[in-house]
């Protein structure tokens, strides 16, 4: 585990006895090599630590720690001042003794707001009148302006000292211990800059903070779990990212969100900024900060779900597992349809009540099986929980469907105390809800009845399986007794016969040794490939001496019958006792057909139980005996007369399959369609025209069978696929709209960006239909912030219609909505630009200039476009310039186009910042003198004092007056700059 603590006392401490128990400690905790460089950075550092070995040859300056504070602070600062100079400028207007008397006022005043919430807490009303008095009198003065500048002095000062202890930390750390500083883009140190910035952003500049902020910092990686990790300050850090305006949110309140809630406040404060000013709508304040994480995580909701106030709960939880906007309408859609009940059997299973002991030696004590109540809204997410596909937007989410709304499918969830010192925890709270605080699920199933009116578990997943060496983290061996003891209570409770479970999925692999001949069937909703394949884990014993009896008649065939229900088998059982020819018959058959007849039995109707119908399976070819026993779907078909064994026999086994489906059945019953209608399809035409979409098409009269018929399959895949069919229930076009038009239009006029534009009223089918396909795209798609633009009346569908792609894609851009929101510019002030001008206008560093007022958008786009684009090419170095206050931007937008890259060079920003010149005093200087006067050297040379910029600038002057020629100029600049003794005047004289 890293030790802050030990680190903290070789890099800043001055006491002897500390030193020395944080060297042993360091040297006890590494390696010889590695100790010995912690140590020798630590010295450089620190002149206190007495240690043999030598300290590093080159360590990061102090101030070279400051001016990359400063850098982080240039643009937005969250400590007060962008820059060393505005820091300065303001303690120009104010005393220390100001500030020491405010750092006082300040520290009385969190001292009485504590004092006051427990007065609350504790209703002490005349307390907490008197103290309310006392905070009204400090908060008053703090309020003027010069306590304000005060403040923000104190707050910055202790950020910067904080910011050169962070990164003097997070350096030892990175360099020595993660070994994780890589070079990045340029800039070294870079993961050192942000861990130290971020460090003082969650925990740091507070005024009133009386502990270190390393020791800070160790507290709240141990409280939030970070130090257990190989890597704790790049786990911590890694993923946490700063706001957009961040000059605009509430610091002070998300470091405490932070510090008490950690990783989920800390991944919310990249759109701290969002979420304030989402709380500031309909107020006349422009940022509100969150009253809390709840509130914070419930706006996000908004800010994520344009509908998150429908279900505010089901938001949430759709958030925590990053399900899309379109998966969490269809959740709300859904519920509308969820059941009132199921027919599930309702049974619990404690581990702790089994006498089962596992090989592994892993403890069932605190496992629980149960059914998942009805409204849990998991349910939605089951699949994004035990990392399977059975989520909403997931391959199985037809399953996800079928178990919330239908009454005899559902679902089963493995349970696991969080905490082992409450194994008694109640499972469920007092209003039938499972209670999450003390239980995690670790394993689920979905469940359903078959036509027979067994229980099939579709598949078992659990989440930890994927480590079979490592049982602790397999709970494939602790859910098959929990699911043994399951079956067995709902045999001997309910009038199910028996239960099995789906081989498929994740399953585990022990119940492949339990395999059964003929799986059950779903009685309703749609069937997936996880149980084709399934396993007995338990049947009522007298199923089972039923079976033995039967198997006991059959003696010349090695053939064991295999039944399904009780009833079934009785009735077989009766049929052979009572019927001589039956039980010749039997014992004069071959195996295959003696596995159709165990077919039929365990899938006909007991009407059909007499000699007579079982005979007739005689007659048929080893072919379709086989065929018939592959597919034991064929069976229910064919006693039900919708096709007939000859119609069977020519047909390839996977065309039979599919024309054999229980659900094509309902379609037959109902002459949607019959068998010959599809027999002579190809397989992906049947699949097209079967599917449970086109069946809601073909009920509700959105269209017919044979309205597709002479139809290419692309086609037909468009007009009856979910979103057109979606379309057709909600009136937005007709099927014969819709049929005559190209393909691809199709999809895009029936696409879930359409359906949402034609929802909201911004459009219409008619306004689309005519339109080119890839501007559909760009007016239809939801990506790209057109919607939001609609919402918020920032422009219509009329007035982009008629625009060409490219500059349509720029003015409905999240930035530009941005703008027009914040009113930099509207709609119409962009749509006259030329296509040159627009881009450049609002790319988005040129956008931060109008929102942080370095310039306006209506002055910057009367430059001619040379002068903007050069702009725009040093952008960062204009932006510099300009918030440092070297010049205003009428200074920038006189200049020679060609000079303000020079003008603007990190280096020459460098020299303007040290006052060894001024940008006025460049800027009418020639470019060639420009590169000469602010180069590295020349500035090398100011800085040692061994040169003065204005003399350095007469003497290229005296030069001019020379006619010098350019490479001459060259020449003298090198023996200006490299002599050491000679006279500036003097050299220029010699010339």
């Amino acid at each position: 585990m890293l030790d802050l603590k030990s680190l903290n006392t070789i890099l800043f401490s001055n006491k002897e006895s500390e030193l020395k128990i944080a060297i042993k400690k360091i040297s006890d905790q590494f390696e010889p090599e590695k100790a010995k460089n912690i140590l020798a950075y630590a010295k450089t550092y620190n002149s206190n630590l007495l240690t043999e070995v030598d300290k590093l040859s080159k360590i990061v300056s102090d101030e070279e720690i400051i001016n990359q504070f400063y850098n982080s602070e240039t643009i937005s600062p969250f400590f007060g001042f962008s820059s060393f100079k505005h820091l300065e400028e303001a303690k120009k207007s104010i005393s220390q003794v100001q500030i020491n008397t405010v750092k006082k006022n300040y520290s009385k005043l969190e001292i009485k707001n504590k004092e006051l919430a427990n007065a609350k807490k504790s209703s002490n009303s005349s307390v907490a009148q008197k103290l309310e008095q006392e905070i009204g009198k400090l908060q008053a003065s703090l309020n003027n302006s010069p306590s304000q500048t005060a403040l923000k002095i104190l707050q910055h000062d202790i950020a910067k000292e904080q910011y050169v202890k962070s990164f003097k930390l997070s350096k030892l750390v990175a360099d020595y211990i993660e070994e994780n500083n890589t070079f990045h883009v340029g800039l070294k140190d870079h993961l050192i800059h942000k861990h130290a910035y971020d460090i003082i952003i969650c925990l740091g500049g507070e005024v009133t903070q009386n502990q270190d902020i390393i020791a800070k910092l160790q507290n709240f990686l141990s409280d939030k779990g970070f130090l257990r990790a190989t890597k704790p300050l790049h786990d911590a850090f890694s993923d946490f990212y700063l706001p957009k305006n961040k000059q605009n949110i509430t610091l002070k309140k998300w470091q405490e969100l932070i510090s008490k809630h950690g990783f989920d406040a800390m991944k919310l404060f990249a759109i701290a900024d969002r979420i304030e000013a989402k709380k500031a709508q309909n107020t006349e304040m422009q940022y509100i900060a969150p009253e809390n994480l709840q509130d914070a995580i419930f706006i996000q909701t908004q800010l994520t779900y344009a509908k998150a106030n429908e279900y505010s709960e089901l938001a949430e939880l759709a958030l925590k597992y990053k399900l899309s906007e379109e998966s969490f309408n269809r959740c709300l859609e859904i519920e509308k349809q969820k059941k009132n009940f199921d027919n599930l059997p309702n049974i619990t299973i404690h581990g702790k009540d089994l006498d089962c002991k596992l090989e592994s030696g892993t403890s069932l004590n605190g496992y629980h099986l149960v059914k998942l109540p009805i409204n849990d809204l998991r349910a939605y997410i089951l699949g994004d929980i035990v990392k399977d596909c059975q989520s909403i937007g997931g391959n199985s989410e037809r399953c996800v469907i079928d178990g919330i709304t239908r009454e005899n499918n559902g679902f089963y969830v493995l349970l696991k105390n969080k905490n082992s010192a409450k194994q008694n925890a109640e499972i469920f709270t007092s209003d039938g809800k499972i209670d999450y605080q003390n239980f995690d699920i670790v394993g689920q199933a979905y469940g359903w009845l078959s036509n027979s009116g067994n229980l099939v578990l579709d598949s078992w997943e659990n989440l930890r399986n994927e480590d079979e060496a490592t049982k602790a983290l397999n709970d494939d061996e602790t859910i098959i007794p929990i699911l043994q003891e399951f079956a067995k209570q709902v045999c001997n409770t309910t009038n199910i016969d028996r239960v099995v479970v789906g081989l498929g999925g994740k399953t585990p692999k022990k119940f492949k040794e339990l395999e059964i001949k003929f799986p059950e069937i779903i009685l309703e909703g749609f069937s997936y490939g996880d149980a084709k394949e399934q396993a007995l884990i338990w049947q009522k014993p007298e199923l089972t001496e039923l079976e033995n009896k039967i198997n006991g008649y059959i003696t010349k065939t090695e053939y064991k019958f295999e039944l399904n229900r009780i009833d079934r088998a009785k009735a077989l059982l009766d049929l052979i006792e009572n019927e001589p020819n039956f039980s010749d018959f039997l014992n004069n058959s071959n195996h295959n057909l003696l596995k159709l007849l165990n077919l039929s039995a365990v899938s006909t109707d007991l009407k059909n139980f007499n000699y007579e119908y079982f005979k007739e399976f005689s007659n048929l070819n080893l072919n379709i005996i086989k065929r018939l026993v592959d597919d034991n779907r064929a069976l229910e078909g064919y006693s039900k007369k919708f096709f007939t064994l000859e119609k069977l026999k020519d047909l390839p086994l996977d065309k039979i399959k599919i024309l054999t489906q229980r659900h094509k059945f309902n379609s037959y019953e109902q002459n949607i369609f019959n068998f010959d209608d599809l027999k002579d399809l190809n397989i992906e035409e049947i699949k097209l025209l079967t599917s449970s979409t086109s069946i809601e098409g073909y009920e509700n009269k959105y269209f017919t069978f044979n309205d597709f018929k002479g139809l290419n399959t692309k086609k037909i895949k468009a007009l009856r696929g979910e979103e057109a069919v979606n379309g057709y229930s909600k009136e937005y076009f007709i099927f014969d709209e819709l049929k005559n038009l190209d393909t691809a239009l199709i999809k895009m006029l029936v696409s879930d960006e359409a359906r949402s534009g034609y929802l909201d009223k911004y459009f219409t089918f008619d306004d689309l239909k005519n339109l080119d396909i890839d501007l559909i795209k760009v007016l239809t798609d939801r990506n790209n912030f057109i919607n939001k633009g609609y919402e918020k009346q920032l422009f219509t569908f009329n007035d982009l219609k008629v625009l060409n792609i490219d500059t349509l894609k720029i003015l409905t851009s999240s930035n530009i909505l941005e703008g027009y929101e914040k009113q930099l510019f509207t709609f119409n002030d962009l749509k006259v630009l030329s296509s040159d001008k627009l881009k450049i206008a609002t790319s988005p560093n040129i956008i931060d200039c109008y929102q942080l007022n370095y310039f306006k958008f209506k002055d910057f786009v009367e430059l001619d476009v040379e002068k903007m684009q050069a702009i725009y090419d040093n952008i960062r170095g204009c932006q510099r310039v300009l918030s440092e206050e070297h010049c205003t931007f009428n200074d920038l937008k006189n200049v020679d186009p060609n000079k303000i890259k020079a003008l603007t060079e990190s280096i020459v920003i460098l020299g303007y910042k040290s006052k060894y010149f001024t940008f006025n005093g460049l800027k009418d200087i020639s470019l060639e003198k420009i590169q000469t006067l602010t180069s590295k050297e020349a500035l090398i040379k100011y800085g040692n004092k061994d040169l003065k910029f204005e003399d350095f600038k007469a003497s290229l002057e005296i030069a001019d007056d020379h006619k010098t020629e350019m490479s001459e100029v060259s020449s003298f600049t090198d023996l200006v700059i490299n002599n050491h003794e000679e006279n500036v005047d003097i050299i220029g004289r010699d010339l």
